[in-house]
């Protein structure tokens, strides 16, 4: 407490007594309670878990400006640039409030000082010569929370903007999200994945596949453990919190395919549900997120069982003819028919299911 009591000090710069508030005792307990911890006049009460301090005098020795003397800033604390308001409080306000610290040395210890009295929005304005909506606009432009990225190939590009936000930062999974996997991480996994689906469905050009000029996903309290509407992408914090190997490649492995659902073609509907799993899972298996409890090549009851069943089957398909799928999925710009097999591979798909289970002998 002492030492706290310090930093805080010369964080508002309150070099004189006259500064400072007159507070002859203060009192900490630690009491059976909810939450973290709250402050009442001179007496600070924590639960059983104390938590470190989440103002922005706990991040503030993480700026070159300070020294390392403290640093308490907690890995699940949102990344710089994220955050729906400027005063919505705690991590989010405490980097905002960094971001101005550094337009103006001393800025918090200024803004401090002036609500002794009193509180004005316009302080802002008499500090740093804007608003503060107009500093947080500046602050959410500087960290670009949203990201634009021009994927190529041989014969053509495409501009797509990637949106990742985490809706559940405060949950344990949108916790675990940030510790294990990360803004950023993401947003590097729904780039490669989508590079990676247009390679697999040979789309060289831009004509060739969906016009999206923008794909988001987000982090959800949810049930299940993704799903994908259009453009957009969630993923369910519940799993995340409740999956016990490795999180960070089962998440992959998610991601690409979920973003197989956003870019490939559905028939305009008509194109049967197991067959769409069926071909988001088969892009999941050439990039090599298969997880272990998959079932084994032949296993099954129905060619569109869908998932990992239908994935295996497709395989052997690609494997009687290079390009199989990604052809499929391109008959399937316009509609569907069970004759797309015959067309691609001579055989109807009832035929062909059974040619599959009789090579691995599963029956």
């Amino acid at each position: 407490m002492s030492s706290a009591t310090d930093f805080i000090w010369r964080i508002f710069q309150q070099t004189m007594e006259a500064d400072r508030k007159n507070v002859p005792t203060m009192s900490l307990s630690i009491d059976s309670m909810d939450g973290v911890a709250y402050t009442s006049n001179n007496g600070i009460h924590a639960g059983g878990a104390v938590s470190a301090p989440t103002t922005y005098k706990s991040i503030q020795a993480t700026s070159r400006r300070s020294s390392p003397e403290f640093c308490y800033a907690l890995g699940h604390w949102v990344q710089l640039g994220q955050g729906d308001r400027w005063d919505q409080g705690y991590d989010v306000m405490a980097w905002f409030l960094d971001y101005c610290e550094g337009l103006r040395n001393g800025f918090v210890a200024e803004l401090n000082k002036k609500m002794r009295s009193g509180y004005s929005a316009n302080y802002f304005v008499e500090l740093l010569g804007k608003t503060v909506d107009q500093l947080w606009s500046d602050y959410k432009a500087k960290y670009k929370t949203n990201w634009t990225c021009l994927l190529s190939n041989n014969n053509g590009t495409q501009a797509v903007e990637y949106t990742v936000t985490n809706n559940a930062a405060t949950t344990p999974g949108g916790m675990k999200f940030m510790n294990q996997i990360g803004i950023e991480y993401s947003r590097q996994t729904v780039i490669s994945a989508t590079d990676f689906i247009w390679k697999t469905f040979q789309q060289t050009s831009d004509a060739d596949k969906k016009n999206l000029p923008k794909v988001s996903l987000s982090i959800d309290s949810m049930d299940g453990v993704a799903d994908t509407v259009n453009d957009g992408v969630r993923v369910s914090a519940n799993y995340i919190q409740q999956y016990t190997g490795d999180v960070k490649t089962e998440f992959t492995g998610v991601l690409y395919h979920e973003m197989t659902h956003v870019w490939q073609w559905n028939g305009n509907g008509q194109t049967p549900g197991g067959l769409i799993e069926g071909i988001a899972d088969f892009v999941r298996l050439k990039a090599g997120y298969a997880p272990s409890h998959w079932v084994k090549p032949g296993q099954g009851n129905r060619w569109d069982q869908g998932y990992d069943v239908t994935a295996r089957f497709l395989d052997y398909c690609e494997g009687l003819r290079n390009g199989f799928v990604a052809e499929m999925n391109k008959k399937m710009r316009t509609g569907y028919s069970g004759n797309y097999f015959v067309e691609l591979l001579g055989k109807t798909v009832d035929q062909l299911w059974s040619d599959y289970k009789a090579k691995y002998k599963t029956n």
